[in-house]
């Protein structure tokens, strides 16, 4: 009713453990963006024990304001604003979040095309700071590019260019650049009747699930695994399309 609300969360640890936390509002704006970050720690008796951090991101101009839901400290804590070197810009993208850090695409003001990925380090001391990683020629060609972490930490891009979609990974002990892991034709995938416009709208680098759009079809899951791909019905539910027999991966 365009009055302001309050947004409540709860971080769910299921179905392991059947573990809900419920967390405080922030008192504050809704921020742009929001990353969970998995941390382990090990206690006295040398078990291992899961703790997390809610991070919310406000970007003013070239400036991060970070604050963060701590699970230990059960409360919201404030991290010092950090700044982009000049002519950076971050894209409205799905951050990615690995080992204690938040990865962020990035364009160039100047002409307007992806050029880096900026990674926050956040420390556990509240201090954080901002490393830079260039991206591939093709990938600052692209429009609506999506970034992940791979479960050794890796970079993972994603790339779609009409109906082929291309893997690129940066960061393993194999690979120091950037490399072209995989190219995958979607259109051997689809139905003839569901060869439209795909839009990339979310990549899970461990899982390596592909959440595609396609105009007047729906919501597709698409697995970097195996190569199938599901419809995702009205209310979630999945349905396996028939497959080509084309390979799809070339």
């Amino acid at each position: 009713n365009g009055q302001a609300r309050t947004h409540k969360f709860c971080v769910c640890n299921n179905p392991l453990t059947g573990e809900i936390f419920h967390i405080p509002p922030i008192v504050v704006a809704s921020p742009d963006m929001y990353t969970l970050l998995i941390t382990e720690d090990i206690d006295r008796s040398k078990l291992i024990s899961q703790s997390f951090r809610l991070v919310a991101i406000w970007i003013v101009r070239r400036i991060f304001r970070i604050v963060f839901y701590c699970s230990k400290a059960k409360r919201w804590m404030w991290f010092h604003d950090i700044e982009l070197i000049p002519d950076l810009y971050v894209v409205p993208s799905p951050a990615a979040a690995s080992h204690g850090a938040i990865h962020l695409l990035c364009g160039n003001s100047t002409n307007w095309t992806l050029t880096h990925i900026a990674t926050l380090h956040l420390a556990a001391d509240t201090h954080t700071k901002l490393s830079y990683l260039e991206l591939p020629l093709d990938a600052k060609r692209s429009k609506a590019p999506l970034l992940a972490s791979s479960a050794d930490g890796s970079f993972l891009l994603l790339l779609l260019k009409g109906a082929q979609m291309s893997l690129w990974k940066h960061g393993s002990h194999t690979a120091s650049s950037w490399v072209l892991s995989e190219t995958i034709n979607l259109a051997s995938s689809f139905p003839l009747r569901a060869r439209k416009k795909i839009k990339l709208e979310m990549f899970l680098g461990k899982s390596g699930a592909v959440l595609l759009w396609v105009d007047g079809e729906g919501r597709f899951l698409f697995s970097l695994g195996d190569g199938s791909i599901r419809k995702i019905g009205i209310r979630g539910r999945l349905a396996v399309l028939p497959r080509n027999d084309e390979p799809h991966c070339r």
